[in-house]
Parts: structure tokens; sequence; C-alpha cells
């Protein structure tokens, strides 16, 4: 499900998949071919939240990005399942 968040919409290219059972919620940025697995949510409170190209958020992980700390997660990063990111960069650089 992909909801409105304080104004921002997710933003989710052709070539990636969403799950229906996962959640996108904001100013969350997809990268080309990234995969978003069933369970996860990825939240955007006040901060971004970007996945990579090629990227892999797993079953029932959390992504989390906040005002002073957005999550950058890079390209051909995998978040394995029930992870929680909070604030975070990863894969970037």
């Amino acid at each position: 499900m992909l909801y409105e968040h304080r104004g921002r919409r997710p933003v989710v290219p052709d070539s990636a998949y969403v799950a229906p059972s996962a959640v996108l919620c904001g100013a969350v940025v997809l990268g080309e071919g990234s995969r978003v697995l069933h369970g996860a949510v990825l939240t955007a409170e006040n901060g971004e939240v970007h996945l990579g190209e090629n990227s892999v958020v797993m079953e029932n992980a959390l992504v989390r990005g906040r005002a002073d700390h957005p999550a950058l997660i890079g390209d051909a990063v995998l978040v394995g399942p029930h992870a929680h990111v909070n604030g975070a960069t990863s894969g970037t650089g």
C-alpha cells in the first residue's frame, strides 16, 4: 500500500516491485529494479527514505527516515527479514 504523508507520496518506478502487503508511507523513493517484500514497512516520518537500484527490503523489515536522519539505502543492498533500520545509511558511498 502506498500512503501520502505530509503532502508527500512514495515514488515507485515501473521496474520496482512492492508486495501487496508492504507499506510505503510519505517521502519514500525506490530505485530501478528494487523490491519491497511482504510485510515490509518503509516510512518517512519528517525525513526521507531512499532505496537504491536493485536493492531488496525483505519480509517484515522496517526502514524509517527521520527529520535529521534520513534512511539512505544504496544500490544492490539487501535489508534482511525482520531488520529495523532507523535513520541510517547503508551501502552508499
